[in-house]
């Protein structure tokens, strides 16, 4: 209908006037708009596009590679929970039906990348888009955006329709959003558990054990006999930064354990050091979904955020500030929130309170 225009197209078209497109885009910044006083828009365009310094120094990153795609892109942005994967699924199946329908039309064939190449015309769909973008943005060129440019030089790559429920690059938010479904609508047409009053963030001060212990308390105190419908109990998963932590700070937890009158074996390690998981712990873990699971509070490093799927977990705790990631906090401290027709307790996370902004979303 609207002709699948390039996302900047788009912003220009529903943004007229200067002020209000600059606005959309996130530059505001002083030093940017004396650019466009003294320069002329076009030539905060070039900088964006050619200006390395000027981009780092704004932290344009993610802009610049909305602004630089030589195809139309589209985000939307679904909270976890909400059906990407499905939905991704349903648009993959009609563009079959269609291909089937229709063989001589503009439509997708599942065949190799050169026989993709040569198609005349074509649509790319991608599930968990975060992983897409990229450029140079942190180490090298993500190998899915490689792959689409790779298309989009051999064919005509008429959009790109992208799903995540992480739409940032560090804590840049990716401009290329066209539906926005956050965790507030999720929570408010009861597809998520509820998070109202229930999030409790804190200045960490360096004394993580403290703050450990009272997470510990503080869920058994009011999880203890939480369970699923289908007898599940409520779980906790903790995050940590590195092993070293979990190692380090693992004594504390299952001191917590026992002063509220629990069993360390509660316990389940699950990371992806080799070393400190054993095979019993990987297929314990891949069994929390069962109700007869007997572990309560899951230690974690480098596992279960996305795309795990545990309805039985009630809370999270990020053992950790992060400084760099909107998406690993969005990932992590939202796991708890998948919910099951009958459930009515609330989900609960423990963070820190730089991170808390995050989860207003």
């Amino acid at each position: 209908m609207e002709g699948t225009q390039h996302i900047f197209e788009l912003y220009r078209r529903y943004y007229p006037k200067q002020s209000e497109l600059l606005a959309s885009l996130g530059l505001d910044a002083e030093g940017i708009k004396a650019v466009v006083l003294d320069e002329g828009i076009d030539a905060l365009w070039q900088r964006i596009r050619n200006d390395d310094n000027f981009v780092k120094d704004f932290k344009l990153e993610a802009l610049r590679e909305t602004l630089t795609l030589a195809y139309p892109s589209y985000i939307l942005a679904l909270a976890m929970g909400a059906g990407k994967t499905i939905l991704i699924g349903a648009i993959a199946a009609t563009e079959f039906t269609m291909a089937l329908e229709y063989p001589d039309g503009p439509f997708v064939a599942n065949l190799r990348l050169q026989a993709i190449a040569s198609l005349p015309h074509l649509a790319v769909f991608s599930d968990e888009a975060h992983h897409t973008y990229g450029q140079s943005l942190d180490t090298e060129l993500k190998k899915v955006r490689k792959t689409v440019d790779y298309l989009a030089q051999n064919t005509n790559v008429v959009c790109v329709v992208n799903t995540t429920g992480t739409p940032y690059f560090q804590r840049q938010p990716l401009r290329d959003v066209v539906i926005w479904y956050g965790l507030s609508e999720g929570i408010r047409e009861n597809i998520l558990k509820d998070l109202a009053g229930s999030i409790e963030s804190f200045e960490f001060d360096g004394n993580t054990a403290a703050y450990l212990d009272h997470v510990i308390a503080d869920f058994f105190r009011d999880y203890r006999d939480v369970r699923l419908p289908n007898g599940a109990p409520a779980r906790l998963a903790i995050y940590f930064p590195q092993t070293d932590d979990l190692r380090g700070l693992k004594p504390v937890i299952d001191a917590a354990l026992v002063r509220a009158g629990l069993s360390p074996a509660l316990c389940l390690v699950n990371t992806s050091d080799d070393a400190l998981t054993r095979p019993a712990d990987i297929d314990a873990f891949n069994r929390l979904n069962d109700p007869s699971a007997p572990h309560r509070v899951i230690l974690l490093v480098n596992k279960g955020t996305e795309g795990w799927n545990c309805p039985s977990l009630f809370a999270c705790a990020l053992a950790r500030r992060l400084k760099s990631s909107n998406n690993f906090v969005l990932q992590a401290a939202t796991r708890c929130l998948r919910k099951v027709p009958g459930n009515t307790a609330k989900a609960r996370v423990y963070l820190s309170a730089d991170n808390f902004g995050i989860l207003d979303w």
